[in-house]
């Protein structure tokens, strides 16, 4: 943390979400024209988080998280106690969990339908960030809830 000295002398800069053109033509740049559309989704069009994703060689992990939750939406109640117990077993879960809620809130925006697998996904990585006791109850309370 800063010194509140310091701080007080700091001015915040706000900087407006880059549009799709503009991020896609960022990815092009960067060589990444064939996962645009995925990076812009799971990272809502951040070109930093983006690139990292690319850099860390995680572009499949992301698409199959992606492919996996939506597949969740349709499932029966044993698949997604299933994935559940996947997703609380894996030490990424925090980070899919961040990916998975920028994906649907990008995707909210214009199906706000949506919205009941953004809440279940919002109460899954709060359970997560708040070091919930039983991980895997806290992931199947929330996919449980998806339609």
């Amino acid at each position: 943390r800063l010194p509140a000295t310091v701080r007080s002398r700091c001015q915040i800069v706000a900087f407006a979400p880059l549009s799709y053109e503009e991020f896609s033509d960022l990815m092009k740049l960067r060589g990444l024209e064939a996962s645009t559309k995925l990076l812009s989704q799971a990272c809502g069009n951040c070109p930093g988080r983006a690139l990292k994703l690319a850099q860390d060689g995680k572009l499949d992990h992301v698409a199959r998280i992606i492919s996996d939750f939506e597949r969740m939406v349709g499932a029966g109640v044993t698949a997604r106690i299933r994935w559940a117990q996947e997703m609380a077993d894996n030490e990424q879960a925090g980070d899919d969990l961040l990916l998975l809620l920028s994906y649907m809130h990008h995707r909210l925006e214009s199906n706000p339908s949506l919205a009941p697998m953004v809440r279940a996904l919002a109460t899954m990585h709060d359970a997560w960030s708040g070091g919930y006791a039983n991980m895997r109850l806290a992931f199947e309370s929330a996919l449980l809830q998806l339609p």
